[in-house]
């Protein structure tokens, strides 16, 4: 079965990192023996419409974004689908704030190698 994973930075370098052909994400889900499809937003009006207009089994957001921050985004899909698995990528700050508003969990970039874990270990968690 396929899932569906979506990233949403308005950086469109890291965000074509996460989820391009042969992307840190599909090199991820490959090792994981995860099929997968991967999709991205880059500001957090486009994530809100594409959540809440399909079924995603993951949502990684970054929050300063433009036209609607991840939070506002985080806020508007809970306010309609309270069970998809969504992890802010932001400062430890925003991410307990992102916890407060339905936030499966934050993911600090800062610490690359640690980032780059908390990712797998998302993927592992909520896509097996």
């Amino acid at each position: 079965m396929v899932k569906k994973i979506i990233w949403a930075d308005n950086n469109q370098t890291f965000r074509e990192s996460m989820i391009g052909q042969y992307s840190t994400l599909d090199r991820f889900c490959k090792r994981a023996g995860i099929e997968v499809e991967l999709d991205g937003a880059s500001n957090g009006k486009e994530l809100v419409e594409k959540v809440l207009g399909a079924d995603y089994d993951l949502v990684f957001t970054d929050n300063v974004m433009p036209e609607v921050h991840g939070l506002q985004a985080i806020q508007q899909i809970r306010a309609q689908n309270k069970s998809v698995p969504i992890y802010m990528i932001s400062s430890s700050e925003v991410g307990e704030q992102a916890l407060k508003l339905g936030a499966t969990g934050y993911l600090d970039k800062k610490d690359y190698g640690a980032f780059k874990s908390a990712v797998e270990k998302a993927i592992a968690i909520h896509l097996k």
